[in-house]
């Protein structure tokens, strides 16, 4: 079987012209958020690498993965991550993406409220907030000290 170009194979040099863009525009906060939910439900090694690294916890069961986590007071969890750790119980990943919007105010604060109501209420026993952002967020957050784990994306 021979490999085909699909550029020179399928479209005409006409119809490259008109589609003479990027294959993707923008990236939204929305689209990463997705992709982690992929990698969450379907990899057992990103998962455990994540919360390994984030936390320091062992996976022994995969509980399940939301967007758009709400909590008590309708404040948003970009992404929520509950494992069954094998020492500390119920554990909770509260994930904020960040790209390029800039801070609700004390977004940080209340990402950790609303961990201390999921134990009070019993949704699980520990948790860790966590920022994925760019570069240039987290070198201000990072001083501040308001996330339990930074990474850059």
């Amino acid at each position: 079987m021979t490999a085909v170009e699909p550029s020179a194979s399928i479209l005409s040099e006409t119809s490259r012209a008109r589609i003479d863009r990027p294959a993707v525009d923008s990236v939204c906060e929305r689209d990463i958020d997705l992709l982690f939910l992929v990698e969450l439900f379907g990899s057992p090694r990103f998962r455990q690498r994540l919360i390994n690294y984030a936390a320091g916890w062992s996976e022994r069961a995969f509980v399940g993965a939301w967007r758009g986590f709400l909590g008590p007071s309708g404040d948003e969890t970009d992404i929520l991550l509950v494992v069954d750790s094998e020492t500390l119980g119920q554990a909770a990943l509260m994930i904020e993406n960040k790209i390029d919007a800039i801070f609700q105010d004390r977004q940080a604060e209340r990402y950790r409220e609303r961990g201390e109501d999921g134990v009070a209420s019993g949704l699980w026993d520990t948790f860790r907030t966590v920022l994925f952002a760019p570069r240039l967020y987290l070198e201000a957050e990072r001083a501040a000290g308001r996330w339990g784990w930074l990474r850059r994306l």
